[in-house]
């Protein structure tokens, strides 16, 4: 993908956030080298010197498509002005990147023109370069899935086991930076046990030990069974102030435990004698 050529522009304009320091590495963006701009579909992380309404319609527009074109362009996007059309009052206001015009356009509308951005070296910023990041931050630092019963051993069949994930409950936060933009994520779990016996549960409890409990399971009949339990981490982030937004896929971890089931059998004893006339011993 080639750089668009750097412009010498005179004058000056208020000073602009500087859009992206690292690689774009989405799909949906690319060089029109035929026209120096960059072409895209989909979210777009502009800078705070857009308007918030308007930065937030544009990251999060998926069907929308966007360009980041030189800054001296006709409304038709090709043309550039000439130095008596006006492009001399467009001035340097990005000394550590480039200076681009950004145009949008929604699902079924004209292209607009809504701001000059400053773009990094990197090349623009998507919701999807985010995500991927994002999703790989989750996948790191969740806690490892570690499941156990209680009891471990001795269990009967009629009589509750209780389950434990060994993982938190509820939202987790992280705080990143993307290109050198702030990132705030929260990943959400939920659980799914098949118990080795036809049962399954699916919950947002991760259980815990006796006698909290939370996540119980009562066997039926004696044998060696395979718990399995599977964790999802469903992920929503915010960036630069824009958001949420989800992480496109989940993190799933799986693990299993072995739990051997016995059988046990009531047995009558007579109270203990208490030297009351009358009775046995």
């Amino acid at each position: 993908m080639r750089r668009p050529p750097r412009i010498a522009i005179a004058g000056a304009v208020a000073a602009l956030v500087l859009l992206s320091a690292g690689p774009a590495r989405a799909a949906d963006v690319h060089g029109d080298d035929a026209a120096d701009r960059y072409v895209g579909t989909g979210g777009l992380i502009l800078p705070g010197s857009i308007p918030d309404e308007t930065r937030q319609t544009v990251a999060s527009c998926a069907g929308c498509a966007w360009r980041l074109t030189t800054p001296c362009v006709e409304p038709g996007l090709g043309t550039p002005f000439n130095g008596q059309s006006g492009c001399g009052s467009v001035t340097r206001g990005c000394p550590r990147g480039e200076l681009l015009r950004a145009w949008f356009r929604g699902e079924g509308q004209e292209w607009r023109a809504i701001g000059l951005v400053c773009l990094g070296p990197g090349g623009p910023l998507t919701v999807r370069d985010v995500s991927d990041t994002v999703r790989d931050r989750v996948e790191q630092s969740v806690p490892a899935l570690r499941p156990s019963a209680q009891p471990s051993t001795g269990v009967l069949a009629q009589l509750p086991v209780v389950f434990v994930s060994g993982q938190p409950g509820g939202a987790q936060h992280w705080v990143m930076s993307v290109a050198g933009v702030g990132v705030a994520l929260t990943a959400s779990p939920r659980w799914v046990w098949t118990f080795g016996d036809g049962a399954r549960l699916a919950t947002a409890d991760p259980g815990s030990r006796h006698p909290i409990g939370g996540v119980g399971h009562v066997y039926r009949s004696a044998g060696a069974r395979l718990v399995e339990v599977t964790s999802e981490w469903s992920a929503t982030f915010t960036v630069a102030g824009l958001g949420p937004f989800p992480v496109a896929e989940p993190v799933r971890q799986a693990a299993t435990i072995g739990v051997l089931v016995g059988e046990g059998r009531a047995v009558l004893t007579p109270p203990p004698w208490n030297g009351t006339p009358g009775m046995t011993q």
